[in-house]
This record gives structure tokens, C-alpha cells and sequence, in this order.
């Protein structure tokens, strides 16, 4: 979780992708500064397909941004890593642009300033057309205390839920729910839906129903690991990083396999909901899940 979306651009992030300057940027200066968008505008975004990198050894620098985008769809094949052509960085932004039915168009400068330029220019396009949205809950004992929180990208190539580590106690609820929803977001998120509810409620909007099952599908700091089943019963701790296996970890993707809750049940539930959507948006937002 990167935190303060007031953030007027991306670019100081970017400008540390790359370790350092060059008037004729690299293909592998290319990759590392996409790779760092990408991570800005998809935190936590899972892989979508085994894929191995070519033209850049395990022991190249950009060899881990490589297989990144490699295993995202947004590598072409058969790069020269010393050799960047204005086709291949303008078809690995198109990759990027595709996933939200947009399109970019590079200025054309192939320094490392103007790689940095255009992919801050290619999140400030996406930026717009995405609408994160925050589910914030309190804890049981002390209400201004956040227990368990999360954002739903759903306008995403791979919709699911990101849920953070708690914050320390210097960060809590005392302004209301808008005071923290900078410390979810980041230069391309901007957070301003939410709902919030005490943590037994909200938990139940993923737990009420037996049949449905929790599915770790990415781990932060980087796991390439395969999805997993969260074992039944265990979730609630995995929601508040109280599970021992989330020791070292910062934030995680969820996706939920099965029925969810019941109409029944979700009409109950939802006056329970402190929120800044309308009755449909929650509606459409408990549903979606």
C-alpha cells in the first residue's frame, strides 16, 4: 500500500524505476518503468499466464520487471534489451491501455525522462475510467480503530478485492471514514466510494454463506506462488493478518469462489452499512463480489 492518492502525479515513483538517466533510453529502462506503472495503477494484480521471459538473462536488472509484464500480457516477444524502438514501447503501452479499452499514444521521446513522461501520462488517461472502491471496518472493542480494510477494483483486467495490513493505531477513525481512505489509494488510485461497518458485519458479506469459498490469488511483498484455498473457518483471520502465514505480508488479492449472501440476508444487512453510494451502487457492490 503505497497511501496519500493526493499525490498530483506518478512521476517521482517512476523516476525511481529506473536506476539512472540515459538521453537514448534501453528496452530494459522500458520495462522497469512499466512495470512500476502497472504495480501503480493494479496493486497486488495477480499473474494471468505462465510465461517465460526471453532477451534478458535471470541476472539482468530488468529481468523480474520482464517477467512481470511477461506473465500480465504486456511483454512483447523477442526483445533486444539494449535496443528500443518507438514500435515496441508504443505496443507495450498499447498492452497496458487495451486492459481498460483505452488507447495512449506515445510523444515519441525515447530518453528515460520521456518513457517516465509517457507512462505518467498513460495512468493520468486510466485514471479516470476506474473507480476503486473501500470497505473499511472497526474493530469490536474501540470503534475508531480499523480492523480490517480493503479495496475492490472492479473496473480491473482481474476484478478482486485487495485487503492491507491494519494500520498502526496513529492511523484510525476518529475523522471518519474519508480521513483515511488517502492511506488506501495511492498517484493512480484515487479512493473516494466507501462503505463501512463494524468488522462482525462486515464479515458477514463474504461469510454468511457456507458454500462460498475464499481464494488467496496474490501475495505482496511478490509470491509467485499458485492461488490457494484459505482453509474453512479460517478467514476471518486472514481478514485482520492474524493467520501466522501473513507474517511477512503487506497486502494480498482475494477473490471469493461459490454463491454469495442471500437477499434475505443482504436486506438485513445493509442498514448496517454507513456508506457515500447510492442504495443501487451497494447493491451492485454487494452482488459483484
Amino acid at each position: 500500500m503505497l497511501g496519500q492518492a493526493v499525490a498530483q502525479s506518478c512521476l517521482p515513483v517512476l523516476e525511481a524505476a529506473i536506476p539512472e538517466e540515459h538521453e537514448t533510453a534501453t528496452t530494459a529502462d522500458a520495462v522497469m518503468v512499466l512495470a512500476r506503472a502497472v504495480q501503480l495503477l493494479e496493486p497486488a494484480l495477480p499473474r494471468l499466464r505462465n510465461a517465460g521471459v526471453t532477451g534478458f538473462s535471470q541476472e539482468h536488472a530488468a529481468y523480474d520487471a520482464a517477467e512481470f509484464l511477461a506473465q500480465r500480457y504486456a511483454l512483447p516477444a523477442d526483445l533486444v534489451p539494449d535496443t528500443l524502438t518507438i514500435d515496441v514501447w508504443q505496443q507495450m503501452l498499447d498492452m497496458v491501455a487495451s486492459w481498460y479499452a483505452l488507447s495512449y499514444r506515445s510523444a515519441g521521446d525515447l530518453s528515460t525522462d520521456g518513457l517516465i513522461k509517457d507512462a505518467n501520462a498513460l495512468i493520468e488517461t486510466i485514471k479516470p475510467h476506474v473507480k476503486p472502491v473501500a470497505l473499511v471496518a472497526s474493530a469490536p472493542a474501540n470503534k475508531d480503530e480499523v480492523a480490517f480494510w480493503a479495496v475492490f477494483k472492479r473496473d480491473s483486467i482481474y476484478p478482486r478485492m485487495i485487503v492491507y495490513r491494519p494500520p498502526a493505531q496513529d492511523i484510525n477513525l476518529q475523522a471518519g471514514v474519508n480521513s483515511v481512505l488517502p492511506e488506501l489509494g495511492n498517484c493512480a488510485n484515487t479512493i473516494s466510494d466507501y462503505v463501512y461497518a463494524p468488522l462482525d458485519t462486515a464479515q458477514k458479506l463474504f461469510l454468511a454463506n457456507n458454500k462460498s469459498r475464499m481464494i488467496i490469488a496474490q501475495l505482496e511483498p511478490h509470491n509467485s506462488s499458485n492461488a490457494y484455498y484459505v482453509p474453512e473457518g479460517e478467514e476471518p483471520s486472514y481478514f485482520t493478518f492474524s493467520d501466522p502465514s501473513l507474517t511477512d505480508v503487506t497486502e494480498y488479492a482475494a477473490l471469493f469462489e461459490g454463491p454469495m449472501i442471500n437477499p434475505v440476508l443482504l436486506a438485513r444487512i445493509i442498514p448496517q452499512l454507513r456508506t457515500n453510494m447510492n442504495p443501487k451502487e451497494i447493491y451492485a457492490f454487494i452482488q459483484g463480489q
